[in-house]
């Protein structure tokens, strides 16, 4: 979540949402996350020019508090939770925050995997086999 706020100051927003938790997942140093990626045939690079240009066609109107969590993502950190307790792995770390952010079905991060063509089940599969 670090990187998700360093993403939102980068991007001068004063908020922070579920593409600043993908942004932080692909830009950040996650090795885990650049594995989960790459077993899905998906580019980091891809991930985040993609995001950019949502944002670039996003208006936010919400008023939020300088860098508080949306509700969006308020939910994907409760999913990424739910996902951690569900695989009985025990921490919240980039697999569970890719899995709940493909659970979050609003949003630009969630357009973003969809147009990336990531869907969940495959994520699951392979985030299982990166923790086995």
């Amino acid at each position: 979540m670090a990187q998700s706020n360093i993403q939102s100051q980068r991007l001068n927003h004063e908020y922070i949402g579920t593409e600043h938790i993908l942004l932080g997942l692909v830009v950040g140093n996650h090795p885990v996350g650049e594995a989960i990626f790459s077993r899905l045939g998906i580019a980091l690079g891809d991930v985040a020019r993609e995001v950019e240009q949502q944002l670039d066609r996003a208006a936010i109107f919400d008023e939020v508090e300088r860098r508080a969590a949306t509700s969006r993502a308020k939910r994907v950190i409760e999913r990424a939770i739910e996902e951690a307790d569900n695989t009985n792995h025990g921490k919240v770390d980039a697999e569970m925050l890719l899995l709940a952010l493909l659970r979050e079905p609003d949003g630009i991060a969630a357009q973003v995997l969809d147009d990336l063509g990531l869907e969940y089940e495959k994520a699951h599969t392979a985030a299982l086999d990166l923790l086995a």
